[in-house]
């Protein structure tokens, strides 16, 4: 399914983006959750293809998606066709790709990295970023998963690395908020 994209000329590249929480079973009728609205990921995955990069979307089956977040039966006929125009520019460049559990989650993460040859220790990041700058990539997004809500590096070609981190407890922002406006300032 992600071949298209691989092998495919359109767009700057590929992102990977995964969204939504993630469910544990601890017996048969109850679990632990880790509740997220995918809200973050889906307007990531916009931003990206707006840019014109090609988006791999792994997301909790009953988190927000990309576009389909902004739908309200409430809203004006003209913004549905504003958010339909932007879904119908892009999504030949969108890879949906849906899970339940844990494991689905941990499976398809694991193949996708693979494919990308993703890192995620801190350590990693910036080495491996610099093997596909030879590649025309022009930036890498690298977190790890123990700070990624609060800490993000981005790395770009020729720039020195943006570190980001904001305050997890007193910040009025979002991490997202944060990269995203340092990726406007450079791309």
């Amino acid at each position: 399914m992600a071949n298209r994209i691989f092998e495919s000329d359109i767009g700057q590249g590929v992102v990977l983006i995964t969204s939504g929480g993630t469910s544990i079973p601890i017996d048969p009728v109850r679990s632990l959750e880790n509740f997220s609205t995918g809200v973050r990921g889906a307007r990531l995955a916009e931003y990206f293809l707006k840019a014109n990069w090609n988006v791999i979307f792994i997301h909790r089956s009953s988190s927000a998606r990309p576009f389909r977040h902004r739908l309200d039966i409430e809203m004006s006929p003209e913004k549905f066709l504003l958010v339909q125009d932007e879904y119908r520019k892009s999504k030949d460049r969108l890879i949906e790709i849906e899970f339940n559990t844990l494991d689905e989650y941990f499976g398809m993460l694991e193949e996708y990295s693979k494919i990308l040859e993703l890192e995620t220790e801190g350590d990693k990041v910036e080495p491996k970023a610099m093997k596909y700058f030879d590649q025309g990539v022009k930036g890498v997004i690298g977190n790890v998963l123990s700070s990624r809500r609060w800490k993000v590096s981005l790395i770009m070609k020729d720039k020195p690395t943006m570190d980001m981190e904001i305050d997890p407890l007193n910040s009025i922002i979002e991490i997202e908020d944060l990269l995203t406006s340092r990726l406007i300032s450079v791309l």
